[in-house]
């Protein structure tokens, strides 16, 4: 079990309600969860396997929490990494 399970289980059991608002756009946790199984399907074609390492640097939009669930899905060890970070310069 890993937090793509709670997803898949929130999905079943709440499927109509909100799991997602961003900018006037809602995307329910049916809706996510098929777009996590669609994204997790396309990665494990790609060769993402169960224990890879993958550095998710996105925007942040819908698809952040998307992208991030379907690597749970596959087994993939998620390393985020914020795009807008800015480190000190010395």
């Amino acid at each position: 079990m890993n937090i793509a399970s709670f997803l898949t289980n929130t999905a079943l059991r709440i499927p109509g309600h909100p799991a997602i608002r961003f900018k006037g756009q809602t995307i329910t946790f049916a809706e996510m969860n098929s777009r996590v199984d669609a994204v997790a399907i396309g990665l494990a074609k790609h060769g993402l396997m169960p224990g890879d390492f993958c550095v998710l640097m996105m925007p942040e939009s819908p698809n952040w929490p998307i992208v991030y669930y379907a690597l749970a899905k596959v087994g993939a060890a998620v390393v985020p990494v914020n795009p807008i970070y800015l480190s000190e310069r010395t």
